[in-house]
């Protein structure tokens, strides 16, 4: 996810939530280097944007669970942090009122606005603006249409909320260009210097201007990022970003999503072989709660008897099963926090 993959809106059925740990990232979950400088400055919830001269957005309620360096063999050899929580619609719709607000700076650059339907788009130009229709630009950011769950009324950004208030609930229809452009700007909203952003922007024109900071847009082109380059950016740059795969279904050097979401030296010490998906390597959990099956009361997949089933779209809020919240029958959820205390990571959106 965090080199090239897209974050789709979808409902999981309980096999795809299996499937969903170890072969693509299913929400847009944040990451951040733990390294000598931000080890002091671990504490997000509630920062603000510090640049000066620049309209500040509302703050966000980040909540970043670090993973430590060792323990799964041959995986990442550095601490880093990942967020709890998949990213919320109201830090969403934060993050693109914000962007509204600042098209003359980083917060709101390459950024194009459809007024007519809320679609995001890649802008033509450094400086960001609206526009009645998208006007020939075709790189999509985000589409309310296919979300569902945000719109666009009055020139402002909204949460849908007629019979669901879907606040709480993860942000849907991203693609990867609104995800990366989110981490960027969440670098700048919480005042890290803008050099540390992870990825490089650049116009409609020039999709491939968009990557990760240590490949260039011709190799960007071409290929995936080459471990030294995965390296220079999961340890050279303070910035927010998108967890890496390492392009791997197993365990590997920078595979930080199979190791938050699975890595555990409770788990079973032998391989096995799910029903549905590739096999489990030892000390690793076939679903992202922390076990190896599933039932209705520890995700939201199809028919899983949560209270949003008859809703469209049927996702519930973040950290929904926590112990504490009924499904419909009032059986109460599973507090399925995983060992890094992540939630979600199975079921849910993908």
């Amino acid at each position: 996810m965090g080199e090239r993959h897209i974050p789709h809106r979808h409902r999981a059925t309980s096999m795809e939530a299996r499937l969903g740990i170890v072969t693509r990232l299913p929400k847009i979950l944040i990451v951040r280097y733990l390294g000598p400088i931000v080890a002091v400055a671990t504490v997000m919830t509630g920062i603000a944007g510090v640049m000066t001269g620049i309209a500040a957005a509302e703050p966000l309620r980040l909540d970043l669970a670090k993973v430590d360096v060792g323990g799964e063999v041959g995986g990442p050899e550095y601490d880093f942090r990942i967020g709890r929580f998949e990213i919320r619609n109201d830090d969403f719709v934060t993050f693109l009122n914000d962007a509204l607000a600042n098209f003359d700076n980083g917060r709101g650059h390459y950024i194009y606005i459809d007024t007519d339907t809320g679609d995001v788009y890649v802008n033509t130009d450094e400086l960001g603006e609206t526009g009645i229709g998208a006007n020939d630009r075709t790189i999509m950011m985000f589409s309310p249409a296919a979300a569902g769950q945000i719109e666009f009324v009055d020139g402002t950004f909204a949460i849908v909320g007629d019979a669901v208030d879907y606040a709480t609930h993860p942000v849907t229809g991203v693609s990867w260009y609104g995800a990366v452009k989110f981490c960027n700007w969440l670098t700048i909203q919480v005042g890290i210097d803008p050099d540390q952003r992870c990825y490089s922007e650049a116009a409609a024109d020039d999709p491939d201007g968009w990557h990760p900071v240590t490949i260039t847009n011709t190799g960007w082109s071409l290929r995936d990022l080459t471990d030294e380059e995965r390296e220079s950016l999961a340890t050279g740059f303070l910035g927010y970003r998108l967890p890496m795969d390492h392009g791997a279904e197993v365990t590997a050097a920078f595979n930080e999503w199979y190791k938050a979401s699975a890595y555990d030296p409770a788990a079973p010490d032998v391989v096995r072989m799910p029903d549905f998906g590739p096999e489990v390597a030892p000390d690793h959990w076939i679903f992202g709660f922390g076990r190896d099956v599933i039932e209705s009361a520890d995700a939201n997949f199809l028919l899983s008897g949560d209270p949003f089933d008859g809703f469209d779209p049927a996702s519930t809020p973040v950290g929904f099963f926590d112990g504490i919240n009924l499904l419909t029958d009032l059986t109460v959820t599973r507090d399925t926090d995983n060992p890094y205390g992540l939630y979600d990571l199975s079921g849910n959106v993908w």
